[in-house]
């Protein structure tokens, strides 16, 4: 992996992060809405449209477990044979929130990238569709899903996301 090639994907990321217009203080909502993203995951990607069943957390930025090592290390993984690129690496690794689940129907494996912001923009859908697509080469046995979660979004970035397949979750903010 080459280190320095994440650094400048995440410098890319800020870039694009100060064009949206944020400040130093909208950083602490945005990071509200990821940890309130992490709470409530389970019950989030139990709903409609993904409707998953057994949601454990694969790779946030809030806490740490067993499952996220192992992730990281099948991430690497894949990255080091090939089966996913550099940039894709940084995607993975760049994600809100990384979960895996199982379809409530079928009972089939799945991941899935969230991303998390109080206002969900095509950056934001972007976002997770590139997620999206480097877990599906990292995890050929698996169903790459991709999902946004945040407080508001407007109908066309919804239209966005809903015709490249991104599930779509709206949570009033905390009060």
């Amino acid at each position: 992996m080459n280190v320095t090639h994440c650094a400048k994907a995440q410098q890319a990321e800020m870039k694009i992060i100060q064009k949206r217009g944020f400040s130093s203080s909208n950083i602490f909502k945005e990071l509200e809405v990821e940890k309130t993203l992490e709470r409530r995951i389970y019950g989030v990607l139990a709903k409609h449209p993904l409707m998953l069943r057994r949601v454990k957390i694969a790779r946030g930025h809030f806490w740490s477990n067993d499952a996220m090592y192992e992730f990281h290390d099948s991430i690497d993984n894949a990255n080091e044979d090939g089966r996913i690129s550099d940039d894709q690496h940084c995607y993975i690794m760049s994600a809100d929130l990384i979960a895996s689940a199982l379809r409530r129907e079928s009972g089939q494996d799945v991941h899935v990238a969230v991303e998390a912001s109080s206002k969900i923009d095509r950056y934001d859908v972007d976002w997770a569709m590139r997620s999206r697509d480097a877990l599906q080469a990292a995890f050929e046995d698996s169903e790459a899903l991709a999902a946004v979660y945040g407080w508001e979004i407007s109908d066309d970035d919804r239209r966005y996301a809903e015709s490249n397949g991104v599930a779509v979750y709206i949570s009033a903010p905390k009060r």
